[in-house]
Order: structure tokens, then sequence, then C-alpha cells
């Protein structure tokens, strides 16, 4: 929006009188932009699309997102300004791309067990999508990507230029795809574990490329082949072993040596639950009163890309303040700063997890209606 609002004053500083800005090319073009820029309900959309500018995130609500795409679909906008989200979701094609910076925040929703929090670097993929708007072949002949990025990095998108080679993802979720081995029964012990990892495409990368794993302090050149199984089978075998064993979704015996999904570890396989999740339901005891369960269920990392739209809150705020229990069985209830309870309704919602909180609750009263999502 900042970005959208610089570049809109800017194009009216170096306008001519007829059109106001530097990318509205006619008057026809300009009636049609002003036609819209009364529609617009976000603060700001408004004033920059009169420019030729327009933004898009997805707090805007339907409305304007939609009148937004449509508006860039036709070529009467030709700037817009938009969040790393759009590249994944919404076909909207163009000539040029521009990506202002490679970080975004990660926050706790994001992250796997042991990372932190704080500015990340675009994965791969993510820049690939980004990049890949433009030109595309049914829509354009060529197409141009500027990336804007810290000198430090520069390698890293001169590489990805020329193309660089295919990497595993098994990493990311190891402890997951391990635990799903056991309940099958084709991993029964430490020994079948590690045959298992060595049968994977981790097992040749990791090798190959150890710094992309975060394991290049650990293999060193010249290494024998006995003490480079032993670091991969404490890296990649021994390490979610133990993160399996200590929330209870795996048995060993005395000697470390067999192996065995339990009751709960089977539910985590049978229900493509990630580790944390499980982990999370676990502590909660054999007995969780439901609130609690909820919560957990509802801050789980597969929820992360909810989103609670301003359009929605009016309506999930009304709900969550309903006297009738048929209407909504549990509140989302106020805490102070160390996180217990006021024991008083939260006034106004704020996360995409109380959002998730109460559809929750109130699922098979009928009383839901949320505005209409994005299409």
């Amino acid at each position: 929006m900042d970005t959208a609002a610089i570049l809109a004053k800017e194009a009216a500083a170096h306008s001519n009188a007829s059109t106001r800005s530097v990318f509205v090319k006619s008057a026809q073009q300009l009636q049609r932009l002003q036609a819209a820029s009364s529609q617009a309900k976000a603060k700001g959309l408004g004033a920059v699309l009169v420019a030729g500018v327009g933004f898009h995130n997805a707090a805007m609500e339907p409305e304007d997102r939609e009148l937004v795409e449509s508006l860039f679909k036709a070529n009467d906008l030709p700037v817009l300004c938009t969040t790393s989200t759009l590249a994944m979701g919404v076909n909207l094609p163009a000539h040029l791309v521009v990506i202002k910076g490679t970080t975004r925040y990660v926050g706790d929703s994001e992250t796997a067990p042991g990372e932190t929090t704080g500015y990340k670097e675009y994965t791969q993929t993510e820049v690939l999508q980004m990049v890949g708007r433009a030109g595309r072949p049914q829509f354009d002949n060529e197409g141009v990507a500027v990336i804007m990025t810290s000198k430090d990095n520069t390698h890293r998108y001169q590489r990805m230029m020329t193309g660089q080679p295919v990497e595993s993802c098994l990493m990311a979720n190891l402890a997951e795809h391990l635990n799903a081995e056991l309940v099958l029964g084709t991993i029964q012990d430490v020994p079948m574990a590690i045959q298992w990892i060595k049968s994977s495409f981790l097992y040749t990368r990791v090798r190959t490329n150890p710094s992309h794993y975060g394991l290049a302090h650990k293999l060193k050149p010249g290494m024998s082949q006995a003490e480079l199984d032993g670091v991969l089978k404490s890296q990649l075998i021994m390490q979610p072993v133990s993160q399996l064993l200590e929330y209870g979704l795996a048995t060993t015996d005395e000697d470390s040596y067999s192996l065995a999904a339990t009751k709960a570890g089977k539910l985590m396989a049978n229900h493509f639950l990630k580790l944390r999740t499980m982990a999370s339901i676990v502590k909660l005891g054999q007995q969780p009163n439901m609130p609690s369960l909820l919560r957990v269920i509802c801050g789980a990392e597969e929820f992360r890309n909810a989103s609670l739209r301003r359009c929605e809150r009016k309506v999930l705020n009304d709900i969550n303040h309903a006297t009738d229990p048929q209407q909504l069985r549990y509140h989302v209830m106020a805490t102070r700063d160390d996180g217990t309870a006021t024991g008083k309704l939260k006034e106004r919602l704020t996360s995409p997890q109380e959002k998730l909180f109460v559809l929750v609750s109130t699922s098979g009263s009928g009383m839901l209606r949320l505005p209409k999502p994005e299409s």
C-alpha cells in the first residue's frame, strides 16, 4: 500500500494535465479508473487507482480484490503492488515483475520445531512463482523480472538464473515420514531405518550438497564410508527417532534397537498430522477439556495459511458474544499478558486461530454466514 502511494505520487508529478499520471495514456482509460475509484472500499485504494496504480493483499475485501484484478486484466491498471501470496493463488500475468526485497517475516505458525522466527529469504519455489508471472506464453512474447536483494544474496539468484540441482524436501518432514514407515511396518528397527534413508533421494543429495541441509560442519571431505554413515545415522535417523520417542509416538527396547509406533503415532500418521501438532495434542494429557483441545487444533501448523479478513470480523465477533449455547458452545475468552484467562469474553477477534475456534464451535449450528470468499 505504501509503495502504491509513492508510485502514484511520482506518476502524478511527471504527468501531463490531461491524464494526471504517466501510467494513464488516454481520457477513456482515466474515466474507467475514476469510475472504479468510486467503488473502492479499502483505505487509500481509490486515490491510487486514478493514477493507474493499484494494490492487492489478503486483508482486502473480496469486492476490492475483484475490482483490482479486473482492471489489471483489462490493461486499465498498468501497475499493481501486491504481497507474495498473489503469485501463489491468482492468475494475473504481467510483462514486468519487480520483487522489491527477497525476505519476509516468518512467525511461530510457520516455523518447524527448533527453528527461530524472524525475517527469512523466500524459498526458491516462491521466487520462481513470482517471476513466473512475467511474460506468460499465452499473453506475451517475452517477460522481464527484476529481483532486488542484498549484495550477500546476489549469487543465490544468479545461480537460479542459470539453473541449479533439484534438492530433497524430505528433511523438513523427516520425523513425519519416519513415523509413517513405522506405522506401515516398513521400518521395525534402527538398521532398517538406516537402509530406508539410504534408499532416499535425500541420502544422495546430502552427501553431494551437505551445506543445503545444514550438515556442512558434520560431513568433512575425505571421510570414510563408515564415518559418513555414522554421521547420517545420527542426524537423519536418531534425531527424528528421539523426537518420536520424546512425545510418546514410538517405543523402543532397552538397547534402543527395535522401533514400533504407539497408538498416538498411528493417529498422527492416519490423519497426516505434523509432528509439532501431534506433540501439542500429546502435551494436553489423557483427558483434556474441549476448549483446550480446540485451541491446540486451531493453532496447528496445518492452518498456518488461514487468514482473518476485515469483512469477516463483525460476523465472528457477534457470534462469539452469542448467549445461546446452541449457537456457540465455546467462546473465545480474553487473556492477560501472561496468558491467563480473565474470565471475560474477548471483545474483538484478532487472529486467524480465533476465527477457526469460532468456526469449529459453530459447526453444525447453521448460524454462521461469512461474506463471500475469494474465488
